[in-house]
């Protein structure tokens, strides 16, 4: 099981997520992400065989006792997968990776070349990471501080 919630619409060439950028896809039997961050939209998906699509459909309380997407958030889903899978979606992912890079080029700690579009930097205490964060954003720059 791969959860590509942070990897749907980044990695691989049609950007499908590390797996299809592994070359592992045929090796995974459940397949989950989200339908947000990269793509826009809200809800999530799971994909796997007919066996286990049933199951859940029939057995997840979450499903169950949920209601379908709204058709807006169904049809902008299903849009920016396409825009994912588009030649614009081939450089919107080239334009992602070279400002990641410029950025952590302007970051000491972070790596050279980033392996990921977050990237962190580790302040230490709680109290340093918030008064960080409210400096940035004093200055226009939204970064959220994980305590």
């Amino acid at each position: 099981m791969v959860d590509e919630a942070h990897a749907t619409g980044l990695y691989g060439a049609s950007g499908a997520g590390l797996i299809e950028h592994l070359g592992i896809t045929s090796g995974v039997e459940i397949l989950m992400g989200t339908l947000g961050k990269a793509l826009g939209a809200a809800g999530g998906f799971v994909c796997g065989s007919r066996i286990l699509i049933d199951y859940l459909v029939n057995r997840a309380r979450s499903f169950i006792l949920s209601t379908a997407p709204p058709p807006a958030a169904s049809a902008a889903a299903r849009m920016a997968v396409s825009v994912v899978r588009s030649c614009a979606g081939a450089e919107l992912r080239q334009l992602l990776w070279k400002r990641a890079g410029e950025m952590a080029a302007g970051i000491k700690e972070a790596q050279a070349e980033p392996l990921s579009a977050i990237l962190p930097v580790i302040i230490g205490k709680e109290e340093a990471a918030m008064a960080a964060a409210r400096a940035l954003y004093d200055r226009g720059v939204f970064v959220p501080g994980i305590r």
